[in-house]
């Protein structure tokens, strides 16, 4: 019995982490398309919110079916606990895809191609997809040293926000350039948050290891 029920957790947790993967790979296809508007698709960053929401939400259902039914216990209750905490992170990842779609839809192109927070914006995209692509790795394979050093990598993501913020709130010229920038500054915080995230279910990685919940950053 309680293989059949490790064997369902273990079935949840990779459709969750391949999820998750899903998510990482978009942002790291977002990235060239934050520094080239040619390359803009916002339809793919919807598309890939909505398919991760789908994920999570399966998941969720699963987890409480599956605990209700097996009343888990000791490891086995940590590890579902830390699922369950897991799929709301992907929910709230799935819900920053999601603004960057409706940003990137309402951006003027040529408008954002004279601006210079493109880069930056290019370079968190980047960093984000890196660090839950860790995050994800931490969690499979409970690497608890690994995912205590993604705090300080998140470090680099909140730096970025902080002066895409700097930029943009110094922008003047026209009344387009100035909405962009204010679309730009909601972009860099969508990706921070999706930072945070990662940062948060590296933490439900340790927790898996130690069965202590520390928070790794200030997020």
């Amino acid at each position: 019995m309680r293989e059949a029920f490790q064997r369902e957790l273990a079935e949840i947790e990779r459709r969750l982490l391949d999820g998750l993967a899903g998510a990482a790979s978009t942002l790291t296809r977002l990235a060239p398309a934050l520094a080239d508007p040619s390359l803009l698709a916002s339809s793919s960053v919807e598309s890939s919110g909505a398919l991760l929401r789908e994920t999570t939400l399966t998941a969720s259902h699963q987890l409480f079916v599956v605990g209700a039914r097996q009343a888990p216990v000791a490891g086995d209750l940590r590890w579902l606990m830390a699922m369950l905490e897991i799929t709301d992170h992907a929910a709230r990842i799935a819900n920053q895809l999601d603004l960057i779609a409706e940003q990137l839809h309402e951006i003027n192109p040529e408008q954002r191609y004279r601006t210079t927070i493109n880069d930056q914006l290019s370079s968190m995209a980047s960093l984000a997809s890196e660090l839950l692509t860790k995050a994800c790795a931490a969690f499979a394979e409970r690497d608890e040293t690994a995912a205590g050093a993604l705090a300080h990598e998140d470090d680099a993501i909140d730096r970025l926000n902080r002066e895409i913020f700097r930029i943009a709130a110094d922008e003047g010229g026209t009344p387009a350039a100035r909405e962009t920038a204010m679309r730009q500054i909601l972009m860099a915080r969508s990706l921070e948050r999706l930072g945070d995230n990662a940062v948060d279910i590296a933490e439900f990685a340790a927790f898996l290891v130690t069965g202590e919940l520390t928070e790794l950053s200030q997020a």
